[in-house]
């Protein structure tokens, strides 16, 4: 057991993501690694998202994604392209773990990646679901790589929760935890601070969820008209 006065706990310096360029109001302040999960049903923007986060943290380290869902599909190509991934500072390697492979345990391949040291510092595992692992695994995975690697798991849900128990058990102790419906991104849990929605589409978003942006609308404040203050004839 390691044991920290209040004074050193106090002290005790963390390192940081410098601000992320529009994740920052969903996001807040987030360690440079950090364990969260995106989570939501097919078709709402989970991986348009988590595209967006990828291409953001790029500008910063190189990032991973491992694509054991999608492989190197055309749907996966797209999503990659909206994002212009080759303009950004540090590379994204999309990799298919499962590529021809007749044997294949996910679980102990991925705890091999991970204790690489040519592996990137940012890695996306799309997604917990197809890798199968246990919520004693992940425990062990957090363990080892939790002060390594920023691990983002991208999950299937079931209502507004990830559909699985490990899901569930990563959203509860992670840094963060997503939840995506209709292109928007909602912060069900965020130890880092924040909670504004983010637009995935705005279009499509505006589409599916009009509500979300008159209520948005009607609440910022009316502009002042500018010109010159009328006579008063009441004299």
């Amino acid at each position: 057991m390691k044991v920290l006065g209040a004074k050193q706990l106090e002290q005790k310096e963390h390192k940081l993501l410098p601000k992320l360029p529009g994740f920052e109001a969903l996001l807040g302040d987030l360690a440079y690694f950090f364990i969260g999960i995106v989570f939501g049903e097919p078709g709402q923007g989970k991986t348009d998202f988590c595209m967006q986060f990828a291409r953001a943290l790029c500008e910063h380290d190189d990032v991973a994604w491992l694509s054991y869902e999608q492989g190197h599909s055309h749907s996966l190509k797209n999503a990659a392209m909206r994002q212009d991934f080759q303009k950004a500072k540090h590379s994204c390697r999309f990799i298919d773990p499962i590529d021809k492979k007749k044997e294949f345990d996910a679980y102990e391949e991925l705890k091999t990646y991970l204790g690489k040291r040519s592996t990137p510092k940012f890695v996306f595992i799309d997604s917990l679901n197809y890798i199968g692992i246990t919520k004693d695994q992940y425990y062990e995975l957090n363990r080892l790589y939790g002060h390594k690697r920023s691990i983002v798991f991208i999950s299937h849900a079931k209502g507004k929760k990830p559909d699985t128990l490990v899901g569930e058990k990563v959203a509860y102790d992670g840094e963060f935890a997503i939840y995506v419906k209709d292109f928007l991104a909602y912060t069900k849990k965020n130890r880092g601070g924040g909670f504004t929605p983010y637009v995935i589409w705005e279009e499509r978003a505006r589409e599916l969820n009009p509500a979300h942006f008159a209520l948005k609308e009607s609440a910022q404040p009316e502009k002042k008209k500018r010109g010159r203050k009328p006579k008063n004839h009441n004299r």
